[in-house]
């Protein structure tokens, strides 16, 4: 028995409907935990997402291009960024080569924090794959790959 059988026709419309569902679902649900995760630290997501960030860089970053890594406006970044210099999770200078730029980088505090909230983070979806079996993992790995390439 093929999909068509089930389905009833021209398959792939149905399909990607109910992939374009699945998807929305999970993103849904996978937010609603991140935000119950970050909850406790009082940080907004685009907080937050600064902070991964600059983790990921390991680097002094321009505010331009935490912008546009986290899809923030420059006005909203802005307010983000004195936010999280205010609570000492990063620091803020200069940028010796624009002196209209500046850079920020983590603070000792803020790797703290990154690190509390990825790796419980992490531990749930690993707690999420569980029922996964190891061939199911790699497949859906690989197609999610493939989506996004």
């Amino acid at each position: 028995m093929t999909v068509t059988d089930v389905i009833g026709g021209d398959a792939r419309p149905a399909l990607v409907e109910r992939l374009e569902r699945a998807i929305e679902l999970t993103a849904q649900e996978l937010r609603r935990e991140f935000l119950n995760l970050i909850r406790p630290f009082e940080l907004s997501l685009t907080q937050v997402s600064v902070l991964f960030v600059l983790r990921e860089r390991n680097e002094a970053t321009r505010i331009s291009e935490l912008s546009e890594a986290t899809l923030t406006p420059a006005s909203s970044m802005t307010h983000a960024i004195e936010r999280l210099v205010q609570r000492g999770l990063i620091e803020r200078r200069d940028d010796a080569n624009d002196r209209r730029a500046s850079l920020v980088s983590l603070t000792p505090d803020g790797i703290d924090v990154v690190t509390q909230i990825q790796h419980p983070h992490r531990q749930h979806f690993m707690e999420r794959c569980e029922s996964l079996e190891e061939s199911e993992l790699a497949l859906l790995v690989k197609l999610f790959e493939r989506f996004t390439l």
